[in-house]
């Protein structure tokens, strides 16, 4: 696959190494040479130093060849501009990263076919988005929403105190809406049969409807999983008021601390039931002397990393069960995780993999990488003229391996049962090991598009 990344900003750079890590062909663009010049010690590509945004510099990219274009430069603007030229020169999908949530028409973080541009992404929403569902999923490994997020894909692992530890799975009592479709033992994936027994080291992976999820992540853990009632934000920039926001929303309680008394009038203003303290997050006695002890977590999103590792490690040295910490350089990561933080969000890490996300799509709507990459959760598109439609699912041919698990409709989602008969317009999320995708792909195709 043949992708151009213009901007070599630390969210562009992130994305262009997870791209070429995942065997892509980049093409990096940038006009700064101090920012190329990094980007070349960790990315093996072809860079051209050139205005991000002309059409000259996207001939000479052959931006006609390119099956992604992204644009994550420092300007909203340019990076707008860029990508629906971009399209319009022929490539394939274009996606355009933005600041500022107005960009986006009322869309939650990700907007479609917008601005003449397939994908436009506002990093800050995402990364708030992710925050809050880090500190509502501690025990998950990893989690994602498909099928315009009625459908959640987790895994879980399994801890020697669990209450399924040595059960079967069909012991477990799972909603009839959430299916255990495959576990991880031992650094390899098998299927979930019923009378498999849990073992501790286990990842079970979950697909399912995305409120009944939380019912069965309860089955995981010992008294069952309580529901976050009070939430302690330290930060209040925008990351920090749109997790805020998220938390109000739930009916969580918000105590919201900032250095800056401008921003903590403002944020008064803009979160009327949070509780605004203008004070250092980073001060132990402030923490404890404004009820950090008594949080369910604790979110520290300032705009420096230094800051975050320094309030979470204190909130937890207080006795707060959970804190979530923002990391704005990536490579700070692994050693945050090192010092005892259960749970860091990287803004560079999150863009690449949304970048990701976009990239893997064929004839699949959306697509998620699983237990490290050994599986894909691929949400498919029943089309009018496919070989799918009008096909009952015990007669469809799937490749080895394949677990379809749910049918999206308009108006439910329904088990994937041998006698569920697709029709257009319906969404078959499925399980699948990557080797196997071409294969299931060629049945969801288009008869009018070809092979």
């Amino acid at each position: 696959m043949n992708v151009i990344v213009g901007g070599m900003t630390d969210i562009g750079l992130e994305i262009a190494v997870y791209l070429a890590d995942r065997g892509m062909d980049v093409t990096a663009i940038d006009r700064d040479g101090v920012r190329l010049g990094r980007a070349e010690k960790r990315l093996d590509a072809l860079f051209l130093e050139s205005h991000e945004g002309t059409k000259d510099t996207l001939l000479r990219a052959h931006v006609e060849n390119a099956e992604l274009v992204v644009f994550a430069t420092k300007s909203d603007e340019l990076n707008l501009f860029a990508a629906a030229q971009a399209r319009r020169l022929g490539a394939k999908r274009t996606i355009a990263l933005v600041r500022f949530e107005d960009h986006l028409g009322g869309a939650p973080g990700l907007a479609r076919n917008i601005h003449d541009v397939d994908f436009v992404l506002c990093p800050i929403m995402l990364t708030a988005a992710e925050a809050h569902r880090v500190a509502h999923s501690l025990r998950v490994l990893n989690q994602t929403h498909i099928a315009d997020g009625r459908i959640t894909v987790e895994e879980i692992p399994v801890d020697h105190d669990d209450p399924v530890v040595g059960h079967t799975i069909d012991q477990i009592g799972l909603p009839d809406s959430v299916r255990l479709v495959a576990l991880v033992r031992d650094g390899v994936w098998v299927p979930a049969a019923p009378r498999e027994r849990l073992q501790v080291g286990d990842r079970v992976i979950l697909v399912g409807r995305r409120g009944a999820i939380l019912q069965a992540e309860r089955r995981f853990q010992p008294g069952g999983q309580r529901a976050l009632r009070q939430a302690f934000v330290i930060g209040g920039g925008r990351i920090g008021l749109h997790v805020s926001r998220a938390f109000l929303a739930e009916g969580v309680k918000v105590t919201l601390v900032d250095q800056d008394h401008a921003r903590c009038q403002m944020r008064s203003i803009d979160l009327p039931d949070a509780t605004i303290i203008h004070g250092d997050g980073t001060d132990i006695y402030l923490l404890e002397q404004e009820g950090v002890r008594t949080s369910d977590v604790v979110v520290a999103c300032t705009n420096d990393d230094e800051s975050n590792l320094v309030a979470s490690l204190l909130a937890l040295r207080l006795k707060t069960p959970h804190a979530v910490t923002l990391v704005h350089r990536p490579q700070n990561v692994v050693v945050y995780e090192h010092l005892g933080l259960e749970a860091t969000v990287s803004r560079p890490l999150v863009m690449a993999n949304h970048v990701g996300r976009v990239a893997r799509r064929g004839e699949a709507t959306d697509v998620v990488e699983i237990a490290d990459g050994m599986l894909l959760a691929i949400d498919f598109l029943v089309r009018h003229d496919s070989q799918v439609n009008g096909q009952k699912i015990g007669d469809i041919p799937f490749p080895a391996n394949t677990i379809p698990c749910f049918v999206v409709k308009e108006t439910s989602i329904v088990p994937a049962a041998p006698s569920t008969e697709l029709e257009d317009g319906d969404q078959l999320i499925a399980v699948v090991p990557p080797k196997q995708r071409k294969s299931i792909e060629s049945l969801f195709r288009s008869n009018s598009r070809g092979p």
